[in-house]
């Protein structure tokens, strides 16, 4: 296991050798969650989501949703511009 430090920031750089493992690439969202006294760190990638899909019955939705979610942060010049309405 490896040891990090966060820095004044809060950010942590995650080792090149544990995010080439799991497909951790710029711009990869990753989901923190608190199991058993510590944090786990989920990265939502193609892999990840093609694993998962249809435990949540959602018949879907949600993978469509983070599909059109992904497609607009790679679209976007402006990242406050995704969310005008």
């Amino acid at each position: 296991m490896k040891s990090l430090y966060i820095n004044k920031d809060g950010r942590i750089t995650i080792p090149k050798l544990l995010r080439e493992k799991f497909g951790i690439k710029p711009r990869t969202r990753l989901f923190f969650c608190e199991e058993s006294g510590g944090l786990k760190i989920i990265p939502i990638t193609p892999k990840v989501i093609d694993e998962n899909i249809g435990f949540m019955k959602t018949e879907g939705r949600l993978l469509n949703a983070l599909i059109d979610e992904k497609r607009r942060s790679l679209t976007c010049k402006n990242h406050f511009e995704c969310f005008k309405e």
